[in-house]
């Protein structure tokens, strides 16, 4: 009876731990995708300065 009963406890446990994996996903979606997007819009930023500037000098070639 006791060995069922862990078995019973642990199995509850696992769903109980994949219900709340499941629900932190969920919540870190739309945070992900705000990050993804931020990211997306610095890199074209920088992509139109760089080919807007046409005197532009590259970081490495600053120093050499």
């Amino acid at each position: 009876m006791s060995k069922l009963l862990n078995v019973d406890v642990k199995s509850l446990m696992k769903k109980k731990v994949l219900l709340l994996l499941v629900s932190f996903s969920r919540s870190c979606k739309p945070l992900l995708n705000d990050v993804t997007s931020t990211l997306q819009e610095n890199e074209r930023i920088m992509r139109n300065k760089n080919t807007n500037d046409k005197d532009h000098i590259p970081f490495i070639e600053e120093f050499e």
